[in-house]
């Protein structure tokens, strides 16, 4: 067993939830049993080869945060009740420095042309808007890979285009760059959550409680990205992702709507499953 358990949000929509466990279940029948005690909750399969589970609810009964925190908390009974932190992405890699690179090209550009060093419609301007070109396409590609889908971004490559056949390149690039990579750039991934099982009291009969606090996200980030993000936020421009309830705040808000003890889950333990929060 690994020394850090996760349990991961692949994919979600109203009613049909996907997730991945970083461990393989002990004893699949009891966890799959832990996850399933609730009513509202209809089929539920589990993958052994992508560690994957596909929940099927309804959502009326149930909500996204609490099936995440009962599979956490599933996920911690099955492994002698270790931490188990949450997820809300996949850990991916934001922007490559294929991106970063085609954005400082740009700004190489747009300087040479403000200050008069090159005219409009440039080698340098062109080049920059290939630059914009590639690094869209290979964005484009890694969401098709990793969602399945072709993001609406790749759109931008039509106006590159016509900003091309029009000599504005400069123009083009700048748009096709801000539309596709400025929100990665400014914005911060949403934090995961971590539960990890507490001593409520003394006693070996005593009741376990979990305490719930926030994780940092799991990304990969280039060192040009980091640098950049970086100063973004020492200047305060670096936003916090979800724009909403963070996940935390979700999940103390499913612990008081079922009493700080989750249905289905109180019969593992004599008194229940207490949640502190920090």
């Amino acid at each position: 067993m690994s020394a850090e358990l996760s349990v991961t949000l692949i994919h979600g929509m109203p009613g049909r939830l996907r997730l991945r466990l970083s461990e393989a279940p002990r004893d699949v029948q009891s966890f799959l049993a832990a996850v399933t005690a609730h009513e509202g909750l209809g089929d539920v399969r589990y993958t052994p080869v992508t560690r994957s589970i596909l929940i099927r609810y309804q959502t009326g009964h149930l909500t996204t945060e609490e099936i995440l925190l009962r599979s956490a908390m599933a996920c911690s009974f099955d492994h002698d009740h270790v931490p188990v932190t949450i997820l809300p992405d996949p850990e991916k890699e934001v922007m490559t420095d294929v991106a970063m690179l085609a954005g400082l090209w740009l700004l190489v550009a747009a300087l040479a042309r403000w200050s008069a060093l090159v005219g409009p419609n440039s080698l340098l301007e062109k080049s920059a808007g290939v630059g914009v070109a590639l690094a869209v396409l290979q964005h484009g590609w890694r969401e098709v890979r990793e969602k399945n889908m072709i993001h609406p971004e790749l759109l931008t490559l039509g106006y590159l285009f016509a900003a091309f056949v029009r000599t504005r390149p400069l123009r083009g690039a700048a748009v096709a760059w801000a539309a596709s990579f400025g929100r990665h750039l400014l914005q911060d991934s949403a934090p995961g959550v971590e539960v990890r099982p507490v001593a409520a009291s003394d006693g070996a009969n005593a009741p376990r409680a979990y305490q719930i606090t926030p994780v940092q996200p799991r990304q990969r980030q280039t060192p040009l990205l980091a640098a950049t993000q970086a100063a973004l936020r020492s200047m305060g421009l670096v936003l916090e992702d979800g724009g909403g309830k963070s996940l935390l705040e979700e999940l103390r808000n499913v612990a008081l709507a079922h009493d700080r003890v989750l249905e289905g889950l109180g019969g593992m333990h004599r008194s229940g499953i207490p949640l502190v929060f920090r």
